[in-house]
């Protein structure tokens, strides 16, 4: 068997690479000691279409697939672990949004993600429990057209970012975690400030607070309480 780089592959990681040892490792201190990625290191990772590398060309990824997207990880982490960070919670939320969204939400959401405008969280955790989903307290009313989120959220990556965040809730209609995409900012969301983590500085880590956030009945992601099986998914 063969396990040799293709040549696309080779290009992926050769470009981050040298991004990296040009733009990243010179500033390295600085991200760790300011716990922040400037902007221009954000708009020259979107130049390179490293928000998007997994993802097809149809919704305005790179179509480079996972292999490709780990060795331009690897090449970013090692420059500065936080920048790894937000593409990689990035890649997550919007990987699930690739696997389990209908064509609309797709078309909706993906291309400019993919892009790096939009930059996606995922958000599962909770104070006081880890990924177990009888422990989630969040929950979803549902209410005509649309379903009313509360709740809290801990740790998550890139929530004060614009875009999506796929936030699991428990739902009053099946009683179980069903998976929302809820677009950040919106009427209702707020986040506290950045944890002070004690590595990986640069990738925000934040709590999100929901209050009667209004979600439309078509952002349900994938179906009414299968959320447990989106997170098992997008994490293994």
């Amino acid at each position: 068997m063969d396990f040799s780089l293709t040549k696309e592959q080779e290009l992926i990681q050769r470009m981050a690479k040298e991004f990296a040892e040009k733009y990243i490792e010179p500033i390295s201190q600085q991200i760790d000691e300011e716990n922040r990625i400037p902007e221009d290191i954000l708009e020259g990772l979107r130049e390179l279409d490293l928000f998007g590398i997994p993802f097809s060309d149809e919704y305005g990824g790179a179509g480079g697939g996972y292999s490709s997207y780990v060795l331009a990880m690897e090449q970013l982490g090692a420059a500065a672990s936080g920048v790894a960070m937000i593409i990689s919670a990035h890649t997550l939320g919007l990987g699930a949004i690739d696997i389990f969204g209908t064509e609309e939400q797709k078309k909706k959401y993906m291309p400019k993600a993919c892009k790096g405008e939009h930059i996606v969280s995922f958000a599962f955790t909770e104070p006081g429990t880890g990924s177990d989903p009888k422990q989630i307290a969040t929950t979803a009313v549902r209410e005509g057209d649309y379903y009313i989120l509360n709740g809290t959220k801990r740790f998550i990556s890139n929530a004060n970012f614009p875009g999506p965040i796929v936030v699991f809730a428990k739902d009053d209609e099946s009683g179980k975690v069903t998976a929302f995409i809820v677009e950040k900012w919106c009427e209702g969301y707020s986040i506290s400030e950045p944890w002070d983590k004690g590595g990986m500085h640069g990738g925000p880590l934040l709590d999100v607070y929901l209050k009667d956030v209004k979600v439309p009945v078509e952002n349900v992601l994938g179906s009414l309480g299968q959320g447990y099986p989106i997170l098992q998914y997008a994490i293994s």
